[in-house]
């Protein structure tokens, strides 16, 4: 199967559709947005899944009711600020986020860790 990566600016509160088996690769800084980089199967998908992030700065306390697993961080050096993107998992039923966490791809952040 062909894959392509597409880029996605993250904003702090955001929702994608995005491919099955689409895979985030990276998120940085790029000429002063934040960006993600997902790897894609090639051509257009029959199906979609509704994939919500978030991002917030180190520091900062934020709430969520719904278990979300660290994807990256990311820093804007020249202003001495360092963001994280999270996936939050809908009613923590999404079985995709569980296979990815047993081959060590995410790692699980409870809502009681992220205090």
């Amino acid at each position: 199967m062909s894959q392509v990566i597409h880029k996605y600016e993250v904003k702090p509160e955001f929702t994608l559709e995005l491919p099955p088996n689409s895979k985030v690769l990276t998120v940085q800084a790029q000429a002063g947005k934040v960006q993600m980089w997902v790897m894609e199967p090639a051509g257009k998908s029959k199906f979609v899944q509704r994939r919500r992030f978030l991002c917030r700065a180190t520091g900062i306390p934020f709430d969520t009711h719904d278990p979300h697993f660290y994807i990256a961080t990311f820093q804007f050096p020249e202003q001495a600020l360092v963001f994280h993107l999270f996936e939050v998992v809908e009613n923590g039923t999404d079985r995709r986020m569980r296979e990815w966490e047993e081959q060590g791809l995410i790692t699980p952040i409870s809502v009681e860790e992220s205090r």
